[in-house]
């Protein structure tokens, strides 16, 4: 494989998205594409816009909703508001701009994950239907993902901790990554972390609920994934809510299993380099936001930070999973195939979960064992 051609192939598609855009519109482009384009574009960030001028007119926009964009209240945390306020929002021509700097910097992102880990299976991740609705959208969880890769390209230097406290600020859910300091055995910093990130939750203890309850809301079985968004599944068939019950716990008990079987390993050793980091920080999210919310499949982005590990090698059946993920990035487009193709989804999402999270769990307990073993040997030496 000559190694430009994955960032050749994947500039020169978003340039014919581009002239397409330009030439046919927004909708039937995104349309054709098996992406549902809403109007007025980049409709998520549109929240924002409608967050910042009820602001000025004396309207706390997370009670009240933000008619015509969304007919619930703002679930973000209110610093966007003032983010909405800086960058004059409320203006289309500003809002256009920063919309477009939002996805270059997407888009610049990925290059430079091409350029430097090319792989086809990257390049199918980042022009998936989960993918391209984030960018349809115009969603913020773009920015949060740009922020999470400036957190693991700085690693191990102790300001890589900035990038991350603000998107921990901005969305909350990046604090799952503050994992990426323990398997990198970063103790310290990991302390300083926990305590900072308490701090922002502590200041948004008054917005949680209402956060939680609006997303909770708008959640959905389709193009989503995390278990309430099984649980809506269940609720919308009318089946009962024990065998979701039972369903989490096979899923749970087996995700515990394997980790213990991973930890076990001693030929498992704990991975160093930037694509290992790349992969905690991506599936430390996927795997914290499947537990706790239901979410829209453009955060599935977050994935995209786990194939460059998971196509080097670095473990057995890594191409396979990189397949899954590409696999769950697209329900857009196999939903077409009816239920075998939705089942093919969800199927690729549960097992990621189970895969990555026993992973991830097996790393940190070797992190943890490897500092407790270096800490009794500390004790127990002769002064």
């Amino acid at each position: 494989m000559p190694r430009r051609l994955p960032l050749a192939l994947y500039l020169g598609s978003l340039c014919i998205l581009s002239l397409f855009l330009w030439r046919a519109g927004w909708a039937r482009t995104w349309s054709a594409l098996q992406v549902p384009a809403m109007m007025p574009i980049f409709a998520d960030m549109r929240v924002i816009q409608a967050a910042t001028e009820l602001s000025r007119h004396g309207i706390d926009p997370q009670t009240h909703s933000l008619e015509p964009i969304s007919a619930f209240p703002m679930n973000y945390p209110s610093i966007w508001i003032g983010i909405g306020e800086v960058l004059n929002l409320p203006a289309e021509s500003h809002f256009l701009v920063v919309c477009a700097l939002v996805l270059l910097s997407f888009v610049g992102v990925g290059c430079f994950l091409l350029y430097r880990f090319p792989s086809y299976g990257l390049l199918a991740c980042l022009l998936s239907t989960a993918t391209l609705l984030g960018m349809e959208r115009g969603n913020c969880d773009l920015v949060v993902f740009c922020l999470v890769f400036a957190f693991v390209i700085a690693l191990p230097r102790n300001w890589s901790l900035v990038p991350l406290l603000l998107a921990i600020a901005l969305k909350l859910y990046p604090v799952f990554a503050i994992a990426g300091y323990l398997t990198g055995r970063r103790y310290r910093i990991l302390l300083f972390a926990v305590a900072a990130a308490s701090v922002v939750f502590i200041l948004y203890r008054h917005e949680l609920a209402g956060i939680r309850a609006v997303t909770l809301q708008g959640s959905s079985f389709v193009i989503s994934y995390g278990f309430p968004s099984l649980a809506d599944y269940f609720v919308e068939r009318r089946l009962s809510l024990w065998y979701f019950g039972l369903l989490v716990a096979i899923i749970g008990a087996t995700t515990i299993f394997l980790t213990l079987i991973l930890f076990r390993r001693p030929a498992l050793a704990l991975p160093e380099g930037q694509t290992f980091d790349l992969f905690v920080a991506g599936a430390s999210i996927y795997v914290g936001t499947f537990i706790l919310s239901s979410n829209w499949d453009y955060r599935l982005i977050f994935l995209v930070l786990c194939v460059p590990f998971l196509t080097a090698g670095s473990v057995r059946f890594g191409r396979f999973l990189a397949v899954l993920v590409i696999i769950a990035m697209n329900e857009l487009l196999l939903r077409r195939l009816g239920v075998a193709g939705l089942a093919a989804v969800w199927l690729s999402k549960i097992g990621l979960f189970v895969v990555l999270g026993s992973y991830l769990g097996s790393w940190s307990l070797r992190s943890l064992h490897g500092q407790f073993r270096a800490l009794k040997d500390r004790l127990a030496a002769p002064r």
